[in-house]
């Protein structure tokens, strides 16, 4: 039988999802990669500047990494969105921007991992983002190229087949399509990756 409660002690610990905020350094494994544009936005409205990096190139000539470089018109519709902004609303963001198809990749132990892939229709062009982590900061980059960072480096040089959800490589694309059909969720939902050339 209990007689008395002398204290009661609660810890209580933040969530703090991840979420991309203003610009960082890229992990050095990362930065002399051509793969990635890393946007040097001064605010917290990086994903917003990566998705302006994707849908407006700078022009010939203009720095890519420079907002100045991108058009400000974008057209989005941010409303409702934080920013920073956790990988969890990009699903939000999606329905808001119906021609918007945003895949989110991450950074981890020396590879490329998968944070998000869109649900919509194949026909809607991916855009590829890459979120880094340094600490409790977040920042999120414009990936124009995955296959360069998907793609092995050896003396192979073969076509490489990548599954877009668990990237998982296959020397065949057939390979590719008979493990999509046993393991892959979605397949529908899953595009195959295919490059021919040894990326760097």
């Amino acid at each position: 039988m209990i007689e008395g409660i002398v204290a009661t002690y609660v810890n209580v610990a933040i969530h703090e999802p991840l979420r991309g905020g203003s610009c960082r350094p890229l992990p050095k494994k990362l930065q002399n990669k051509t793969a990635i544009i890393n946007i040097q936005n001064g605010d917290y409205q990086c994903p917003r500047w990566t998705l302006r990096v994707a849908l407006y190139p700078a022009p010939r000539g203009n720095n890519p990494i420079r907002p100045a470089s991108h058009s400000a018109e974008d057209g989005l519709n941010f409303a409702g969105i934080d920013l920073p902004t956790p990988v969890s609303q990009i699903d939000k963001l999606e329905t808001q921007n119906p021609n918007l198809a945003i895949n989110v990749f991450g950074w981890e132990k020396y590879n490329v991992i998968v944070h998000r892939i869109s649900e919509k229709d194949g026909s809607i062009q991916r855009i590829n983002l890459m979120i880094t982590q340094e600490g409790f900061n977040t920042h999120y980059s414009y990936m124009k190229r995955l296959m360069t960072l998907l793609y092995d480096h050896s003396k192979n040089c073969n076509s490489k087949h990548f599954c877009e959800r668990c990237l998982q490589r296959y020397s065949r694309i057939d390979l590719l399509e008979r493990q999509e059909e046993r393991k892959c969720p979605k397949r529908e939902k899953t595009r195959c990756l295919s490059e021919t050339s040894t990326s760097k």
